[in-house]
């Protein structure tokens, strides 16, 4: 909540200070209006609620695993309802990009909640529509970012539609506004500190994603968010001190995941 409260605030801010300096929007489309808000809902709600889910059902190996294939539903819905038709040497870059995450990310069942997954009744089938589902979700808030970015390019006021829009739904269904100022008020100050400033990056990167998706297929886009172990793996060894341990797996995965982003960066937009 409070990552979201501070990315909604500060796109408010960025906003005002853009008015400030000249800025003006373009005209208001109202279909990528409203397809901007639907990709708060399926992203910054509906996705990340299944995503928790998942790793409370299926344990964070398995989640995790669902999660590197959402490019690949981004891609064929992309494909269905955007025309973002890949040629073949872009299928190829892209499994194999997802081949190497694959490999960086799988540390097998030897965390808690696996091992407590592996104890639920419930059917599997049911598990397994859980984790796709999740990844199916973030992958329709793809399409929808990038279907209005297209058709009304307004990044700034699309990234703050879509996340007062998912800001606006946890407060309604999740948790309660009297709950939260209450914990808020209790919580430790640098732990807010510090999810305030995932905040103002996740701001950010949601900027430079949208941006991107009016340039490049939606898939690819969406692959190469996927690829932040790529650059979380080396640092969390690096700053927090060896607390992630690197394989001689992870090292491969790394090299084949950069071979296949590294040609998707090379072509020409």
């Amino acid at each position: 909540m409070v990552v979201m409260l501070v990315t909604v605030l500060s796109a408010a801010i960025l906003l005002v200070a853009a008015w400030i300096f000249g800025y003006a929007p373009s005209t208001i489309a109202w279909l990528p209006v409203a397809a901007f808000c639907a990709a708060g809902f399926f992203s910054a709600f509906l996705g990340r609620w299944l995503m928790f889910e998942s790793v409370v059902r299926l344990g964070a190996a398995r989640a995790s695993a669902f999660q590197t294939i959402s490019p690949l539903f981004t891609a064929l819905f992309g494909w269905i309802l955007l025309s973002d038709q890949p040629t073949v040497s872009n299928v190829i870059a892209m499994l194999t990009t997802l081949a190497g995450l694959i490999l960086v990310t799988h540390r097998g069942d030897s965390d808690p909640a696996s091992a407590s997954a592996e104890n639920i009744h419930r059917s599997r089938s049911n598990l397994l529509l859980l984790g796709l589902a999740s990844a199916a979700a973030y992958a329709l808030g793809n399409i929808c970012r990038a279907y209005a970015v297209r058709q009304w390019n307004e990044p700034l006021m699309g990234t703050f539609l879509g996340a007062t829009t998912g800001l606006a739904l946890q407060l309604t269904i999740g948790i309660k506004a009297s709950h939260l100022v209450t914990r808020l008020k209790n919580a430790d100050r640098s732990g807010l500190w510090l999810f305030a400033g995932i905040g103002v990056l996740g701001l950010a990167a949601q900027i430079f994603t949208v941006v991107a998706m009016r340039h490049l297929p939606v898939g690819e886009v969406a692959l190469i968010m996927t690829a932040t172990p790529l650059l979380v793996f080396p640092a969390s060894w690096v700053l927090l001190r060896r607390s992630e341990a690197i394989t001689v797996r992870a090292i491969i995965g790394l090299v084949i995941a950069l071979c296949g982003i590294a040609y998707l960066l090379g072509k020409p937009l």
